[in-house]
């Protein structure tokens, strides 16, 4: 029987995925993740983040290795998905010629993984729940920033008031710059006077 070769492994587990309703445009090999390349990444059809990542190693001998791949693989990933999959994959003599393993137990997973349906849906709710993470955390920072320009202005304008600074028109308009640079980050621009401050368009 011929040598089975990492190419011949994936390509059994594209066909098995394909069979069980995955579409051939989120099968992506050598997909991109950081500094690392991961063997197999099954990606979002909407969002193009990572649902599930797959490590192949050709001997389970290799565990330990193909574990922490594995791991630096996800920590990378769940930047954007933070319930990102991970699976270990090997070689098998026998029909399917390849075998999926979980990471945590170090046995084969069901055939039940393998449902892209509940996958995307699973991919979808964790991408909500780290978007409202995001705003939560925005408006918490924007709330501290905005307390903290408030007991500026306070201690200011009590200086100003018993003659120990003096407010001039030229102060005041910087310490108006300082304060519209401090809040831009949640802001897409900020006017005052005749003048508007923008943010640098991101480049998609």
């Amino acid at each position: 029987m011929p040598k089975i070769v990492e190419h011949d492994v994936l390509q059994k587990l594209l066909n098995y995925l394909t069979d069980k309703g995955y579409p051939q445009d989120c099968l992506l090999m050598n997909y991109k993740l950081g500094k690392y390349r991961a063997d197999l990444v099954i990606t979002n059809p909407e969002t193009h983040e990572p649902l599930q990542i797959f490590v192949y190693h050709s001997a389970k001998k290799n565990m330990t290795t193909a574990k922490q791949q594995l791991k630096d693989f996800i920590n990378e990933a769940a930047k954007k998905n933070p319930d990102v999959i991970g699976y270990l994959l090997f070689a098998n003599d026998e029909e399917p010629f390849f075998e999926v393993v979980d990471p945590e137990t170090d046995k084969p997973i069901r055939a039940s993984a393998f449902d892209y349906g509940n996958l995307v849906q699973k991919g979808r709710s964790a991408s909500e729940n780290m978007l409202s993470a995001n705003k939560s955390k925005a408006v918490g920072n924007l709330r501290r920033s905005s307390n903290l320009l408030i007991a500026a202005a306070i201690i200011v304008l009590l200086l100003d008031i018993f003659g120990i600074v003096e407010l001039t028109g030229y102060r005041l308009y910087v310490i108006l710059l300082i304060a519209a640079l401090i809040m831009l980050p949640y802001f897409e621009s900020i006017k005052f006077a005749n003048f508007e401050i923008k943010q640098r368009e991101k480049k998609k």
